[in-house]
Formats: structure tokens, C-alpha cells, sequence
């Protein structure tokens, strides 16, 4: 039997030496344990131990006695350790050797690429080396949630609809794109209040997030830019995708924040275009 790399192997104390221990498997096969990987176990030669095994630094096979987080074929969270913008990112397995993630199954974007500490959820495989890549839970729904329930989770893809995020219980709960103001990064921890439920899961909006606020961050979007340019070439009535193209927001959010513009007398519409009046309720004009 060769040894199963990626996975904790039943294998024997052979002997000692001077950095640590040559263990082998039932065809005599060794391997090395340094004394690092060991786990202060006291080893005696003919001890039955059970060590993961992997390719170190140097991508020779080797043994560890510490008990990994993921073997080859399951799926899990992994903290981030460190980020290579050049490779990828590198995981906590739980021993010595960080697992690569490669910059192939991360956004080109790099401002949402995950950050030290932020957690993934990924399956480990076997290729030249042990590596991850990024995993999709099989999840349903277990309404084990409740509408208004408020929960943590990390987040498992950034798409142009939204996010997908995996709680700690493995419900996975959607956030859509058009009540976001700002980038969500991969991997990063949210707290979210659920808002619905569908047979497809959860919908969920960030805490202290509310409607009132995401109409006012809007409009202040679209005041900042009338205050720079007098003028913006849209209306109420102007099309989802030219809006989208100016401000990254739904036509619904953008009607509801101009109609907070209008009513504090902040714009007005003339010939599909909307105006800075630089006058704002309970103020005389000019002041």
C-alpha cells in the first residue's frame, strides 16, 4: 500500500534519529516525521500512530501528527494566512504547511479577494501538490431561520446579482446587489438580518442597514455628483442600463433617491434632465 497523500495514514514507529522519526507503512514503506510535527507526543519505535500525510516545503512526502482541517475530498472552512497577489492565497490546514489556493478561483478583481484571517470555504484536492479551490456547499433549505433572525456568516461568491453567504449551521443565504453600497469581499465575515424566505433559501440585507438609509446613501451619491457637474443627463424615466452605467444602482433605488432630492427641493427635472437647485427645505433662496 503506498501512502494516501492528503490523508491521515495508519502507520509505525520504525526508529529515531536525530531531527525526528522514520515512520512506515504496512509494506515497510518510510516516511520522515520531524520533530516539529510530532505534537509532544513521546514516540517509542513499534508505536501504532496515525499521521497525516503531505508534501512539505520542499515537496518531499512527509508526516505530520497534527490532526488536519480538511483531508483530500472534504469540503470546509479554512482561515486565510496569506495573500500572494502574484499566486493566490494560503489556508490554515491546521499544520505547518499553508494550502494554496490559486489566484485562478479568485475574482480578477483584486479589492474583493479575501484578506488575512477572513474564511473560505473549499475543497482540498490532490494535483502536483495539496491545494484547494473553491467548494459549493450541498445545502437545502431546513427554515431552521426565521424572518427578522439575525445571523453570521462568511461569504462564499461575489456575483453581479449579489452575494452568497454560508452560515456556520450551513444555511446559505442571499444578499442582492441592489440593496449594496459598498464591495463585499470574498471570504469576509457579515452580520445580516434574514428578510425573506423562498424555495431557493434565504434573502437577507446587512445589519443596520435599512431602507431609509440605502435611500439616503443614494441620494448622497447623486448629490455629490450634481454638485460637482449642475447637471445630470438623467431622469426618472430614463433607461436601467444608462443609470446602471452612471451610478451602479437599480432604477428603483435611483427613482426613490431622487424623489428624496425633490422633496428637500435639492433638483429638478427639465427635458430628461435632472438639476442642482442648490436649495434645500426651510432655507431662502440664495442662502
Amino acid at each position: 500500500m503506498m501512502f494516501e497523500i492528503g490523508k491521515v495514514n495508519k502507520l509505525k514507529v520504525k526508529r529515531k534519529t536525530d531531527i525526528g522519526y522514520m515512520l512506515i507503512n504496512e509494506n515497510e514503506e518510510e516516511i520522515f516525521l520531524h520533530n516539529n510535527d510530532s505534537n509532544f507526543m513521546k514516540l517509542e519505535p513499534s508505536m501504532n500512530v496515525d499521521a497525516f500525510v503531505f508534501y512539505d516545503n520542499k515537496k518531499r512526502i512527509a508526516a505530520t501528527l497534527y490532526k488536519p482541517n480538511l483531508q483530500v475530498g472534504q469540503k470546509g472552512f479554512l482561515s486565510v494566512q496569506g495573500v500572494n497577489y502574484e499566486i493566490g492565497v494560503f489556508l490554515d490546514l491546521g499544520i505547518s504547511k499553508g494550502l494554496l489556493l490559486s489566484k485562478d478561483y479568485l475574482p480578477y478583481d483584486q479589492t474583493l479577494w479575501p484578506r488575512e484571517n477572513d474564511k473560505l470555504y473549499v475543497e482540498m484536492f490532490l494535483g502536483k501538490s495539496l491545494l484547494a479551490r473553491l467548494a459549493t456547499p450541498n445545502v437545502s433549505v431546513h427554515n431552521s431561520l426565521k424572518v427578522n433572525d439575525k445571523e453570521i456568516g462568511h461569504v462564499i461568491r461575489v456575483g453581479e446579482k449579489g452575494l452568497n453567504i454560508l452560515t456556520n449551521n450551513f444555511e446559505k443565504v442571499f444578499i442582492s446587489s441592489t440593496i449594496l453600497r459598498k464591495k463585499i469581499r470574498l471570504g469576509e465575515k457579515l452580520e445580516f438580518i434574514i428578510t425573506n424566505i423562498n424555495d431557493r433559501g434565504y434573502n437577507a440585507k446587512l445589519v443596520n442597514q435599512s431602507q431609509l438609509d440605502i435611500i439616503e446613501e443614494d441620494a448622497k451619491v447623486i448629490l455629490d455628483y450634481l454638485k460637482q457637474n449642475i447637471m445630470l443627463s438623467l431622469d426618472s424615466d430614463s433607461s436601467p442600463e444608462m443609470i446602471k452605467n452612471y451610478f451602479n444602482m437599480s432604477k428603483k433605488a435611483f427613482k426613490k433617491a431622487l424623489g428624496n432630492l425633490y422633496k428637500q427641493r435639492l433638483v429638478e427635472f427639465r427635458d430628461g434632465k435632472t438639476f442642482y437647485t442648490k436649495f434645500k427645505v426651510g432655507e431662502k433662496n440664495g442662502k
